[in-house]
């Protein structure tokens, strides 16, 4: 009779070949998110060598809305991408000019337009990119990056105004979470200078605020509907800033000061821009180190600012544990001078 062995052994060998997924996409001198010089081309590089007829991309400028949706994503068709470069193999380039390397594994672009520094931008990598040996991208890949601002503030800014704002820190990197900051900016509108005061957010503690009476350990959220929550349970948008109050006390509180410059990019857009700052807090033990924010506002009809962007740090201390670079999604949102929470400490 025949051994089954070599059978067995044939299928096992074939359970564990490895599978490599399509080629994916980098983007050369980025470092957390950032990259130093905007007037040089834009090198993107392959894992592995595309099919250049699959190599379809573009670099927008990186606005979302509350659902973390981009403009050719939502369902209102009023909106569009705001494009700084598209490379399309069929339609070929637009904004700009690209080059496939002969190995195909860099692609260099070079945007009509310098793009801008301190707004937050994105390259997408559309579906279809596969290699030569078939592999796949089946959806939309996003790589959010800004470049550095020099933070040389000397352009009259009349766009992003000072006040208060709110903002949600989405951490991504070194560990998923979410933060909610008060924010007091005072803004030269001579120059575009700014100072800020960050303050921690957390839920309204008030128990009376419910038209429902609310357990133990629960806090009242009125939007976007009333409900009994948990303390800790994340805000669904900027938005819901009147659900919030500051926390500037230690352990728990927190706040810090950044100065930083804003930009007018047209009209009713601009880009925001803080230095490197230390921020710690005492309950957990967390340090971050050389934080920065940027963040691109538009103001709307109703003459309220939102804004979106990222945060980042070069390290993340847990304790003395050093967790590697800090890296989060930022969303922001003007608040009218009469909801504006009482004794929120300015820059």
């Amino acid at each position: 009779m025949r051994s089954a062995l070599p059978i067995t052994f044939a299928l096992l060998a074939a359970g564990c070949a490895r599978f490599d997924g399509p080629p994916d996409v980098t983007i050369v001198g980025e470092s957390q998110g950032q990259l130093s010089d905007p007037t040089a081309p834009v090198v993107l590089a392959f894992s592995r060598p595309p099919k250049p007829s699959t190599v379809k991309v573009k670099i927008a400028r990186y606005l979302v809305d509350d659902e973390g949706n981009l403009a050719d994503e939502d369902d209102d068709d009023a909106t569009s991408l705001g494009l700084l470069f598209a490379h399309d193999p069929t339609e070929g380039d637009s904004l700009g000019v690209s080059e496939l390397a002969e190995d195909r594994s860099t692609l260099t672009i070079t945007p009509n337009v310098v793009p801008p520094a301190g707004a937050p931008l994105v390259l997408l990598v559309e579906p279809g990119l596969s290699d030569d040996a078939g592999a796949v991208t089946v959806s939309r890949r996003r790589k959010v990056f800004t470049y550095a601002s020099p933070l040389t503030c000397s352009e009259p800014a009349k766009v992003v105004r000072s006040g208060t704002y709110f903002f949600i820190a989405a951490i991504t990197k070194p560990i998923a979470t979410q933060v909610k900051l008060f924010g007091v900016v005072e803004i030269d509108p001579a120059t575009g200078a700014l100072k800020a005061r960050f303050t921690k957010a957390k839920r309204n503690p008030d128990p009376n605020r419910c038209p429902m009476p609310c357990g133990t350990g629960e806090v009242c959220q009125l939007l976007p509907s009333p409900a009994c929550v948990l303390p800790s349970v994340p805000a669904g948008s900027v938005d819901e800033y009147p659900d919030y109050v500051p926390d500037p006390d230690p352990p728990a509180g927190f706040g810090f000061s950044a100065d930083g410059c804003t930009v007018d990019q047209d009209m009713t857009n601009a880009s925001l821009t803080t230095g490197k700052v230390d921020v710690e807090t005492a309950m957990p033990p967390v340090t971050l180190r050389n934080a920065s924010l940027t963040a691109s506002f538009t103001l709307g009809a109703d003459d309220v600012l939102h804004g979106s962007g990222s945060l980042v740090c070069d390290a993340v201390l847990l304790g003395v544990i050093d967790s590697g670079k800090g890296q989060g999604d930022l969303t922001a949102v003007s608040i009218p001078d009469e909801l504006v929470p009482k004794d929120l400490q300015g820059p």
